[in-house]
């Protein structure tokens, strides 16, 4: 009696197991189906931004510039190519803490390389051209426009504009930090060396004035905003 209920358990766990076992796991030639350049990138890429188009950029930034750079962050580096090379090392030590450049493949050789293949069959030649910005116009009668030039920058990257109407200054900031600070004629008052790219300015009533400082304006993990 006890010899025929154990073989009618195993004749059920058998059967249910033959009637469910395909449900829970996929043909072994669906496992084995080729994934696509597109289908890769978008699984990848969209684990920590929006899927990039290849018409963003052309296809010498995708193979000299980008490429290489997304290959760092899922683990894939070619020859003695160093994701670290160009920062400093409190920098590095944080990135590498955050395992921002994993030291193991996040999936084949293969896989990538069809990524790879994507983009620069799919990205244009050239640039795309951007559509034209209106031009614009000086309709304030009272006015008129005048470009300013602090010393001999030609490409400043401003990061700062802020005008003190207490005092009537006007004060630039940019990436080279340093604010400068303008008279109301625009002619040089004073200038100040400032520890990094300066984005702010308060004027209190009763006190000097205070800059706030962001850091880097580039990505970075640099902790030295003030």
């Amino acid at each position: 009696m006890k010899q025929r209920h154990i073989l009618r358990t195993l004749v059920i766990a058998l059967f249910v197991l033959l009637t469910t076992g395909f449900s829970l796991f996929p043909p072994s030639n669906e496992l084995r189906l080729p994934a696509t350049g597109e289908a890769l990138a978008k699984q990848y890429c969209t684990n920590c931004h929006v899927f990039p188009e290849p018409s963003l950029l052309d296809k010498s930034t995708w193979k000299e510039k980008v490429l290489p750079n997304m290959g760092w962050r899922l683990g894939i580096r070619k020859g003695n190519a160093d994701p670290f090379a160009d920062m400093e090392e409190d920098e590095a030590v944080l990135v590498r803490e955050l395992k921002v450049f994993p030291t193991t493949p996040l999936l084949s050789e293969e896989n990538w390389n069809k990524i790879v293949e994507y983009y620069l069959q799919k990205a244009p030649n050239n640039p795309l051209p951007q559509d034209d910005h209106p031009i614009a116009k000086n309709n304030l009668s009272r006015f008129k426009g005048e470009t300013i030039f602090i010393g001999e920058k030609q490409a400043p990257k401003t990061t700062l504009l802020k005008y003190d109407s207490l005092r009537s200054h006007l004060y630039i900031g940019d990436a080279s930090n340093e604010v400068s600070v303008l008279q109301p004629d625009l002619q040089f008052a004073s200038y100040w060396q400032v520890e990094s790219a300066p984005v702010d300015v308060d004027f209190p009533k009763d006190g000097p004035v205070q800059v706030l400082c962001i850091g880097s304006i580039t990505p970075s993990e640099k902790r030295r905003a003030v």
